[in-house]
């Protein structure tokens, strides 16, 4: 409110405050990234909803009335004018610091996912002074430095090379930090030696009992009951016996299932309890690729997909195409109208026939013509 008082200078100028005001408040909170319009909203629900009393107001307008009284309104006006009717000048270290945190933000031109609004708040954080202007505006900035050559190649080369070691650097810190983490797991979880009062040196090792809960609980959620086990196993060789002689190109297509517990309980069985059954080091490749598509096979059916069979698609694709069948329909209607027009020809004139052909050979010639109940009359017109 303190701003909006100096800038709009008690509210008698209300026009052109909310870039200026946006600017201070960008300036003196950095780290909150608001808009011009929510900060225009702020103030009008600090009024609206009460959040100052009408006595905080008043003594922040008391205030305010006294510093305009004893300063000259030059630095509200220069901003003004800053802000919205003259021209701004970049200078090299506006447009160093654009190229600086571009190819910082995109990792040297590689990655340009959203960089636009990233490189928005990173150039306000470090220039205030702009802070008026839009994302739009300091992309169109950064394209006219490279094109218009507002900064020299050489420079461009330096500030590339600067970045590029800051990355590095930042990237070697974090893989030490990884390295360093991993060292103090494997620290952890290797046996750890404790010496006895006695001296005795005895080797002990730590248990994990975090992770060790963690793999008994998804052993348990992947387990089946035994009877479950034993229907999943009888519907395995039922298939495996129906298809290993069948050709690997005429069998059915197993649709695409959605991840769930019950089919990864139902695949986590298949590949501990029943594949290792049949499967032995000496298993040629046909046995094996049989083997794999019934157990697929068997997962999806038990699963409840819906499997159509080899005889269902071969009816399928001995059904006729539709471009035969449009075909065979225009050629039924041509032999029709050959038909009607042979027996007109031949004098064999119904009143549907003569009514078929006025309608489809005559009605727009320009002729007069009508059909009659025993012959047709030619009138030219």
């Amino acid at each position: 409110m303190r701003h909006y008082f100096i800038l709009t200078n008690l509210e008698k100028d209300t026009k052109t405050y909310l870039t200026p005001l946006h600017a201070r408040f960008t300036a003196e909170f950095p780290n909150m990234n608001a808009s011009k319009q929510r900060i225009g909203d702020q103030r009008r629900a600090i009024v609206q909803r009460n959040f100052l009393t009408n006595e905080e107001i008043l003594k922040i307008k008391e205030e305010v009335r006294h510093l305009l009284q004893h300063q000259s309104p030059t630095p509200h006006n220069t901003e003004t004018n800053h802000s919205s009717s003259r021209r701004m000048r970049w200078t090299d270290h506006l447009n160093e610091t654009i190229m600086k945190s571009y190819y910082r933000l995109t990792k040297l031109e590689t990655d340009f996912t959203t960089y636009r609004s990233l490189l928005h708040q990173d150039i306000i954080s470090k220039c205030p002074s702009i802070a008026h202007l839009s994302a739009q505006r300091l992309a169109d900035q950064r394209r006219s430095i490279v094109n218009n050559q507002l900064l020299s190649t050489d420079r461009l080369n330096e500030i590339r090379e600067e970045v590029r070691n800051e990355l590095s650097s930042i990237n070697t810190y974090s893989s030490d930090n990884t390295t360093a983490q991993q060292a103090i797991h494997e620290t952890l979880t290797q046996p750890t030696l404790l010496v006895t009062n006695t001296a005795d040196i005895q080797l002990t090792t730590a248990p994990n009992t975090i992770d060790q809960n963690t793999q008994q609980l998804a052993q348990n959620s992947l387990t089946l009951s035994a009877e479950i086990t034993k229907q999943l196993e009888e519907m395995y060789s039922e298939t495996y016996h129906k298809l290993k002689s069948s050709d690997p190109t005429t069998r059915p297509y197993i649709p695409k299932l959605r991840p769930s517990r019950k089919l990864a309980a139902i695949t986590s069985c298949l590949n501990t309890h029943i594949l290792p059954k049949t499967l032995t080091p000496d298993t040629d490749f046909n046995t094996l690729q049989t083997s794999i598509y019934c157990a697929a096979y068997t997962a999806a059916k038990f699963n409840g997909a819906r499997i159509k069979e080899s005889v269902e698609s071969n009816n399928q694709s001995e059904q006729i195409p539709w471009w035969q069948k449009r075909l065979e329909r225009r050629i039924s209607k041509l032999r029709a109208n050959i038909g009607r027009l042979t027996e007109y020809a031949k004098g064999v004139r119904s009143q549907a026939l003569e009514t078929h052909i006025f309608l489809n050979h005559f009605i727009h010639s320009g002729l007069t013509y009508g059909p009659t109940p025993y012959s047709t009359n030619k009138v030219s017109g």
